[in-house]
Order: structure tokens, then C-alpha cells, then sequence
């Protein structure tokens, strides 16, 4: 990173913690995501995946209770050759994937925003109460009301 070598060794330990922080919230964030997304695609995208509340099951493995075949309320019957419950891991993929690609940018962002911050003086303090609009906001002065 071309602007951590600019930065002096308190600024870098700020970085440090901050990178910390990052890591952890788009850990979480990322979490969520994938939980929210397998979910949208188990019950909106991929809708003939075996799902026991809406199927009930035609073909079974009595010993590994793996199921070969099931049908819908429609009267469908589904394998794990039909083209929508073959697809589902590649859905899975591409979300983890996709998520991987936005998870990176997002910490990324993150930590060039905060170290372009320090870089130039400027460290994110909690914003103070609205008022006469002279107090400082975010380590910048308030501009001046209109009217």
C-alpha cells in the first residue's frame, strides 16, 4: 500500500487497529450476506431444491436416507438430474464468489479511506451535537448556514 509507507509509526498503529475493525465487520458482514443470499436462492432462485416443507418425497435410501426423487404441491416430480437442483451449487458458487469480490473492495475501500485520513491530518472523531454550526464536524468546520 503506497500510503502506509507515508504514514509515521502512530499512524501506522491507528491503521493496525483500524485494518482490525475492518477485518471484522466485513467478516459479519459478509456472514450475513451469504446467509441472507443461500437463503434467496433456496426459496426464490432455485425453488425445486428439495425443501421438506414444500416437497414430499417419492424415493428414499432407507440406509443413507439420501433422497432420489420428490414432488411438489403442483404435482411435479423433481430428481437430482433436473436441470434447476443440478444448477443450485453453481448459484452457491457464484455467490460466494461474488461475495469473496465485494468483501476484498469493501475492506480495501475501507482501510485507503481511513489511511488517506490520517495521511492528511484529518481523524474521524464522533460528530458533536447540531448547534450554532462553528463546532467541528468530523475534523472539519461546519459550513455556514444559508439564508
Amino acid at each position: 500500500m503506497d500510503i502506509e509507507n507515508r504514514l509515521g509509526a502512530e499512524q501506522r498503529r491507528k491503521l493496525k487497529q483500524f485494518s482490525t475493525l475492518a477485518t471484522a465487520i466485513v467478516a459479519v458482514a459478509t456472514l450475513l450476506a451469504f446467509w441472507a443470499g443461500l437463503y434467496l436462492l433456496q426459496h426464490d432462485v432455485f425453488k425445486n431444491y428439495y425443501n421438506p416443507d414444500r416437497h414430499v418425497i417419492l424415493q428414499q435410501d432407507p440406509e443413507t436416507l439420501e433422497v432420489y426423487a420428490w414432488k411438489d404441491a403442483a404435482g411435479r416430480v423433481f430428481t437430482r438430474d433436473s436441470a434447476t437442483v443440478r444448477l443450485f451449487p453453481y448459484g452457491v458458487m457464484v455467490l460466494i464468489l461474488l461475495l469473496l469480490g465485494f468483501g476484498s473492495a469493501l475492506y480495501n475501500f475501507l482501510t485507503q479511506a481511513y489511511a488517506s485520513r490520517l495521511l492528511r491530518g484529518v481523524v474521524p472523531e464522533a460528530p458533536l451535537a447540531a448547534g450554532s454550526g462553528s463546532e467541528p464536524y468530523f475534523g472539519r468546520q461546519r459550513p455556514a448556514a444559508r439564508g
